[in-house]
């Protein structure tokens, strides 16, 4: 993970994955951009004009547009921390691309305001069967918003294997099924204590590898940013479970700046564990 992080992977148990949100590129509905293929065009032609509403620098908003540039199609990242602050810009025209995940735009497609170009996954989502993946373009980034349950090392076996059954029957139960496709969440969401560890150290050393140095700007409307992985601007987010009783629970990473106090904020539901 990027050197300003105060954890290591291994520093942490990686309980289980229960959510992954894919990254898409947004314009407005009535954008002149009919397809990615287009935007991109555009991009090669007009280098640096395109501005890309992101929560801020160093975060994988910006990762991936610094990682098109190195494709050729050089946009400029405008962070806006605030959710409510980067929709507005996106739909008033101060930018002419949002980078979001469905989920969290789910009032704007379904009013038809905005509309989805390309989505940084392996394949296709079945819920957008005609917006193309970055795989099957040729680029490789994927870098997706995931959260899952998370405590340190050292915590009894038997307890994080209680965590990790409940959890997991959890999300098999109809309930979560059906908000987990409303929220447009990946089908292959859901991942194992045995799996989420390897996964999360393959997702690090990318992100390592694909981290370009900070760049600095005077034309942000908004103060940005926290390097991946320190907090507010990336895309781990992580109920962290403490080992001794009576503690308060954590978020390890959370691309939003403020911690829910049970499932995503995002998502309006409430925690199946107490509060403690």
């Amino acid at each position: 993970m990027p050197s300003s992080s105060t954890h290591k992977v291994e520093d942490l148990e990686w309980i289980v994955r229960t959510q992954v949100a894919d990254s898409f590129l947004f314009v407005r509905s009535d954008s002149p951009f009919r397809s990615i293929r287009e935007l991109f065009k555009h991009a090669q032609a007009n280098p640096g004009k395109l501005r890309v509403g992101a929560t801020g620098f160093g975060t994988v908003d910006d990762v991936t547009v610094r990682v098109l540039e190195k494709k050729g199609y050089k946009m400029t990242t405008v962070p806006y921390p605030k959710p409510g602050e980067r929709y507005a810009a996106a739909l008033g025209g101060h930018t002419e691309v949002l980078y979001e995940q469905a989920g969290d735009v789910l009032q704007y497609l379904k009013a038809g305001q905005l509309k989805p170009l390309i989505i940084f996954a392996e394949k296709r989502h079945p819920a957008f069967p005609d917006v193309p993946s970055s795989k099957e373009l040729g680029l490789d980034v994927t870098l997706p918003q995931f959260r899952g349950l998370v405590t340190r090392k050292g915590v009894p076996p038997e307890r994080v294997k209680a965590l990790a059954d409940a959890f997991t029957r959890a999300m098999q139960t109809p309930q979560w099924k059906k908000f987990a496709d409303e929220w447009y969440m990946s089908p292959d969401s859901v991942m194992t204590h045995e799996q989420f560890g390897p996964w999360i150290a393959s997702e690090a050393a990318t992100l390592e590898r694909s981290s370009p140095a900070p760049a600095a700007s005077t034309t942000s409307p908004a103060a940005s940013s926290s390097a991946p992985g320190s907090g507010r601007g990336s895309s781990w987010s992580a109920w962290a479970w403490p080992a001794r009783p009576r503690s308060s629970r954590t978020f390890v990473g959370s691309r939003r700046a403020t911690a829910p106090s049970g499932w995503p904020a995002s998502a309006g539901a409430r925690s199946p564990l107490p509060s403690r």
